[in-house]
């Protein structure tokens, strides 16, 4: 095998790499919602929007939500580690369902049927972007083979 050849099967697996790790985080908060004990209801007190540019003429607009809710009369106001592309999903004022930690309150995940929809939903999105490198290399180590016999 060529040197070319064997870079952009590496590369290939790299770009298949991506949506894998992606699956696994949102895997993970799949299971935040089931280790989580605590219960409570909370709500959407802000939005803040970025803007981020990527390439000339793209424009990505990210929403970070802050989240209000109460445990044992304390008041947690927190903003997740993550944004969203759809502002429309929980509009500012909207009651939520919150599971967090008993031990750390301020770890939190907004939870209910639908955000389970919601996770289960994006990891077999991620299926499908991700089988498309895999079934490239996958071709192309049987074409390397077959072009070898």
């Amino acid at each position: 095998m060529d040197k070319e050849y064997i870079l952009s099967l590496l590369g290939f697996i790299v770009l298949a790499l991506f949506p894998l790790i992606l699956m696994i985080a949102f895997y993970l908060e799949i299971r935040k919602l089931r280790i989580y004990e605590g219960r409570t209801t909370g709500k959407v007190v802000e939005i803040r929007e970025e803007i981020h540019y990527e390439r000339i003429f793209t424009r990505v607009i990210m929403y970070y939500l802050t989240y209000e809710y109460m445990v044992d009369e304390t008041i947690c106001r927190l903003e997740p580690g993550w944004g969203t592309l759809k502002i429309l999903r929980y509009p500012l004022g909207t009651e939520v369902e919150i599971y967090y930690d008993k031990k750390c309150p301020q770890k939190f995940t907004v939870g209910g049927e639908e955000e389970v929809k919601h996770w289960k939903n994006s990891i077999y999105s991620m299926i499908a972007i991700s089988a498309i490198p895999w079934f490239i290399i996958i071709g192309g180590i049987i074409y390397a083979i077959k072009k070898q016999i």
